[in-house]
């Protein structure tokens, strides 16, 4: 099957992949979907205020914040290290300023490793995660809301990992799982989708690579659900929006295994 060709300039929103009979594993469920899924475009006014071409930039530069503490702090090591004199308790007022600087510098390399080893996104997710909170408690008609209990997601279409962008992610949302109604709600930026349990074919974690980073597992959640037009894919990734979730390559694929399971749980439940 050839590859669709991506268009630079289509609309973020086109992330919901239309799946053909012949890519379908069969059978997916040992029971077939009952129901289908809805997914609503979000009203004009609202739609694409968050996840717009401003936002990437903006995110762009933040993500820059992890490199810049630890070559910022490097610097600043490098500049007290030079100026320290030979003997710091006799020439204090060389080491008033020179030791200070060591010290900044040393803590500031240090953070700034550790968040581009365990925390690359956080800065830009926590960015993105307040807008989003502010954005959608404005909206009176969204089925999913910051008091809710949800975990902040960015959708990815499959054909975005094949190229180099701003960023990888169309959408971004809060998604709940409603134990009530047996469904998996989110509320985007520009669609909202309604997905009852019993409209999911297939429901798995799987692994993407960014095209400049073979190193770094993103695992991202497939689900396949019925909809009106038939079988389609939906990717979706749990953004990291507290120091309390380190992430490593075998952690975020363990995050991604635990909510695969919580939403099999919900489609086995009566």
């Amino acid at each position: 099957m050839s590859e669709p060709e991506l268009n630079p300039f289509a609309s973020p929103g086109s992330f919901v992949t239309p799946l053909p009979e012949d890519e379908l594993v069969q059978p997916l469920w040992p029971l077939q979907a009952t129901a289908e899924a809805t997914i609503e475009d979000i009203r004009e006014q609202d739609r694409g205020k968050i996840y717009n071409f401003r936002h990437r930039i903006i995110i762009n530069v933040i993500g820059l914040t992890p490199a810049l503490l630890f070559f910022g702090g490097l610097g600043l090591m490098a500049v007290g290290g030079w100026q320290l004199p030979e003997n710091p308790l006799e020439d204090r007022w060389d080491s008033a300023w020179s030791l200070p600087l060591l010290g900044i510098g040393a803590i500031a390399a240090v953070a700034g490793g550790i968040l581009s080893t365990f925390y690359q996104l956080l800065p830009e997710d926590l960015y993105t995660y307040g807008r989003v909170r502010r954005n959608f408690a404005l909206r009176p008609e969204a089925i999913v809301l910051a008091q809710d209990d949800h975990r902040f997601i960015g959708i990815t279409p499959r054909e975005k990992w094949k190229v180099i962008e701003l960023d990888t992610a169309s959408d971004v949302g809060l998604l709940k799982l409603d134990k009530a109604e047996r469904s998996i709600r989110i509320e985007g930026d520009y669609h909202r989708y309604i997905i009852p349990v019993d409209a999911l074919l297939d429901c798995e974690e799987e692994c993407f690579y960014h095209p400049i980073d073979k190193t770094t597992q993103h695992w991202l959640i497939r689900l396949v659900f019925n909809t009106k037009s038939g079988p389609a894919e939906l990717l979706f990734g749990m953004s990291q929006i507290s120091l309390g979730e380190p992430r490593w390559n075998k952690r975020r694929q363990q995050l991604a295994a635990a909510f695969v399971q919580r939403i099999l749980a919900l489609r086995q439940s009566s």
